[in-house]
């Protein structure tokens, strides 16, 4: 059986090359298997506590990454309509 590692990441201590580079960098897998990069810092809140700052990246597989507009769609995932111009018009709605 395979392992699930959906909703899952490690982060691993980077070696910083500028100080505004994040601390430790890694990944994480979403739903599907897509991974993301995934980098965090160690920052002092008003009080002097720590806490990590967060950030969450491009996909880091390029077959995962979603089009930015519809139209850049493959065929086989535009559907049999596709909607150019006008919206459908809705005048069965029964309210």
């Amino acid at each position: 059986m395979a392992y699930e590692n959906n909703g899952r990441g490690a982060l691993f201590q980077n070696h910083k090359g500028k100080d505004a580079h994040p601390d430790w960098k890694g990944d994480i897998e979403f739903k599907g298997g897509v991974k993301y990069e995934l980098s965090a810092w160690i920052k002092q809140d008003r009080n002097g506590k720590d806490y990590l700052s967060l950030s969450i990246g491009d996909v880091k597989d390029e077959n995962a990454r979603l089009p930015k507009h519809p139209s850049d769609l493959p065929d086989h995932m535009k559907g049999e309509e596709q909607h150019q111009g006008t919206p459908p018009e809705f005048d069965d709605v029964p309210y």
